[in-house]
């Protein structure tokens, strides 16, 4: 098993975003900009081992 370390980045995030609807709404709600990106990052990928796989190989 390969373990990654999940740490942000802009455009692997903005992917999630696309495929995600409630992180769509999320994100437009929060202003739709990078401090948006980070603190949707934080509050919905980390800890969640299904939404980081998601964001890993999105």
């Amino acid at each position: 098993m390969r373990i990654e370390k999940v740490i942000f980045e802009k455009g692997k995030m903005m992917k999630l975003i696309k495929k995600d609807l409630l992180l769509q709404r999320m994100y437009k709600d929060l202003g739709k900009n990078d401090q948006a990106l980070e603190i949707l990052f934080n509050s919905e990928v980390l800890g969640d081992c299904i939404m980081e796989n998601e964001y890993l190989y999105s």
